[in-house]
């Protein structure tokens, strides 16, 4: 079924067209063309192929005024007259890749509201059938991709700008979420209309999109993976992209490391010990062993980047014994003596239910305990607890639903939704725990479990999501076991699951509302439906992307060394804004669902959701408290003998360092450049000479008192020489 306004378009498009411009480029047609009400981009797929994207539209009469192609024959600027107002678009292609975009602003004849506006692709028009493999969801990128079917064989990626359309967004009080989707054949960006109406005489930028081609119909969810993973980087090249203020990530960890200590609200005492609560001030849940070790090894990578010892290390390392559950001989996710605390107000509050990753994510932490202490009773607990884990895998046939019953494995919830199945990314996640136990034992069993887990996912898409947290820790899992195995359909699967991970991402500022100034493009969201970013879980696939591309190497796709340090990069900046003390007091909420909330503590909210929305409505998230240690570690490079360090946005592998030079390669496209700043700190006096190995000497862009910024090409080594 179609909408009257789908109806309408189309048939205006297969009757009398006034053609104005036309483009050639990676042997396709687009035609620039007016019908009674719109503006279109109709592409010519084949000779009898065509698919349309509108430029412009009028509920009325829209009539050309002007046509003014560039000198290059590669844009045309497009002046029109219409019954709501004066429009003016901008068409072009880049030859370079064959990308066409087109930007249009009205200016309204009077206040005006847009209910009902009709989405802008009309992909019918040859009667062609297709599929759609995603569009946006909430507050995600405002993207279709979409196959059309035999004889046609091709693909596209449709994208709107949405960061573009933040001041229309914001005047209106509208949002974007989505606001880009449909159902093929009626597809695309539909303007939305707000609480105010669009003001007259006043210039409004309401679309604002970009197309590539592919001449591919993928076949398999790991070619469907491939295509979107490429098309999607073709695009991010032509999207607005902010560059992110520098955070002093060494500044936070300090304010962090403070509060976590010396705040009674984040801590309980239980039998006379202390544990970290989830969220500050809730006294109603008992301690869990993921929030622990959560906070736990990002203090001890913090500690080893400083080298120097923590108490707090100590005390949180000595807690993760008492999570020992001797019914199961495993460890428990709450711990065992006050787990009846529990009173069930959430679905997965019971004392002996479990919600499926929640029984691996603390084994994976508990594994990179045992590896980082070398201790032999944190090793033992760790394999001690897969005896249980694998006996639940082969119950389950390495499909895991959503909630079980620890002792008995009844099932208590199959199914995310009804014919969704369960939580199917965590085959991917238990994959990871074994090869981290194989990594640890030596014992091939491990191996074994993982690759069976793995083979459970193959054949699946984007409907592998549950967490993307679980999603990053599989990816990596299948690229490890590819690399032990040489089995290419693992590499296949993780890419799959980037895919996966890339389709729950806001490639897109949302500059309105209480966002209007806040760092919010490339977010990441923890759930395929969750409506906010969360701060926790977007330092954890930030981590795992880094090893990702560390363990990739070389062999990293081209889509993906665009994609994954820009990931890296924009999510480090953001994970300030999470902060009570960084977000306006209009922009945060009283009184969180979980917990209290404490204006003046550097431990950060756990969700950030639309721009008209407030901040911290679930709760301040006792667990992100290691986002700050882990960012210190993974961003800053220490300089040897000396109180300097150099900072990098991207991730990075050192060469060589020494009091006098330090050698990184910067891992990337090189079409796009990161930050490294110099901070001296006293460490040294004099110039310096930054040069990378493709570039040749690269210049200082700014500078403060104490430090010093280089833009720096990606994919290539970066050496920094202090002058005397």
């Amino acid at each position: 079924m179609v909408s009257i306004w789908h109806v309408a378009q189309r048939d205006q498009l297969r009757g009398s067209l006034q053609e104005l411009h036309a483009f050639d480029g990676q042997g396709m047609r687009h035609v620039v063309a007016a019908t009674d009400s719109a503006l279109w981009l109709i592409t010519e797929l084949t000779p009898a192929a065509c698919i349309a994207f509108r430029v412009a539209f009028s509920p009325g009469d829209l009539c050309v005024q002007d046509v003014t192609p560039d000198a290059s024959d590669s844009a045309v600027e497009i002046a029109m007259s219409s019954t709501i107002g004066r429009q003016s678009a901008r068409i072009s292609l880049d030859p370079s890749d064959g990308t066409v975009s087109s930007s249009t602003t009205l200016w309204a004849t009077e206040d005006l509201s847009v209910d009902g506006w009709p989405r802008d692709i009309v992909a019918d028009l040859d009667d062609l059938e297709g599929t759609v493999h995603t569009t946006q969801r909430g507050l995600r990128t405002g993207l279709v991709h979409a196959t059309l079917a035999a004889p046609v064989n091709k693909s596209f990626m449709y994208l709107q700008d949405l960061s573009q359309l933040g001041d229309y967004f914001d005047a209106v009080h509208a949002s974007g979420k989505d606001t880009v989707g449909g159902e093929w054949p009626e597809l695309g960006f539909a303007l939305p209309a707000g609480e105010a109406p669009v003001k007259a005489g006043q210039p409004a930028l309401i679309s604002s999109w970009h197309v590539a081609f592919a001449d591919e119909a993928p076949q398999s969810p790991a070619e469907m993976a491939e295509q979107y993973l490429a098309l999607l980087a073709r695009l991010f090249m032509h999207v607005e992209r902010p560059s992110p203020e520098y955070v002093d990530w060494r500044k936070r960890a300090e304010q962090t490391r403070a509060d976590l200590g010396g705040c009674d609200k984040c801590w309980m005492t239980v039998e006379g010990k202390r544990y970290l609560q989830a969220y500050v001030g809730d006294d109603n849940h008992p301690p869990e062993s993921m929030v622990q070790l959560a906070v736990l090894m990002p203090l001890i990578e913090r500690s080893r980047w400083c080298a120097t010892d923590d108490p707090l290390v100590e005390e949180l390392a000595a807690l993760v014994p008492e999570f020992h559950d001797d019914r199961i001989n495993s460890i428990a996710r709450w711990l065992p003596p006050v787990e009846n605390m529990l009173d069930g107000a959430e679905p997965h509050e019971f004392p002996r239910l479990m919600d499926s990753w929640y029984q691996f994510h603390p084994l994976l932490n508990l594994a990179r305990l045992a590896e980082e202490r070398g201790h032999d009773d944190v090793r033992k607990q760790f394999l001690e607890s897969l005896e249980y884990v694998i006996d639940v895998a082969h119950h389950f046939e390495y499909s895991w639903p959503v909630f079980y019953d620890v002792d008995t494995l009844e099932v208590i919830k199959a199914e995310t939704e009804p014919g969704k199945g369960g939580e199917l990314d965590v085959p991917g996640l238990y994959a990871h725990v074994m090869i981290q136990a194989y990594e640890l034992s030596d014992d091939e069993r491990y191996l074994d479990e993982a690759g069976a887990a793995l083979r459970s996912m193959q054949g699946k898409g984007f409907e592998l999501t549950y967490q993307t947290n679980n999603v990053a820790f599989g990816m990596l899992a299948a690229l490890k076991l590819y690399h032990h195995s040489g089995d290419r359909q693992l590499l296949e699967l993780s890419h799959v699951l980037c895919a996966c991970l890339f389709d729950n991402v806001g490639l897109w500022s949302t500059r309105y509302g209480h966002a209007r100034d806040r760092a919010s493009f490339f977010g990441v969201f923890p759930m395929p439906t969750a409506p906010y970013t969360a701060a926790y879980e977007q330092a954890e696939v930030a981590a795992a992307c880094l090893d990702y591309i560390l363990r990739a190497g070389d062999d990293l796709p081209e889509s993906l060394r665009v994609l994954l340090p820009e990931l890296i990069r924009h999510v480090t900046a953001r994970l300030d804004t999470y902060y009570p003390p960084c977000i306006p007091d209009e922009a945060i909420a009283e009184s969180p669902k979980t917990g209290t909330l404490l204006r003046d503590l550097w431990i950060p909210v756990e969700d950030l959701a639309d721009g008209w929305e407030q901040a911290g409505t679930v709760g301040q998230e006792v667990y992100g408290a290691g986002i700050a240690f882990s960012t210190v570690a993974r961003s800053y490079v220490r300089v040897p003998h000396s109180s300097a360090q150099v900072y990098c946005e991207y991730p990075y592998r050192v060469i060589h360092a020494d009091r006098r030079t330090v050698a990184l390669h910067v891992y990337g496209d090189p079409r796009l450049t990161c930050r490294l700043r110099l901070l001296p700190d006293g460490g040294w006096s004099g110039d310096e000479r930054v040069e990378g190995s493709v570039t040749g000497g690269i210049e200082p862009v700014a500078q403060g008192r104490r430090w010093r910024d280089y833009m720096v090409p990606a994919g290539q080594d970066v050496t920094v020489v202090w002058m005397d």
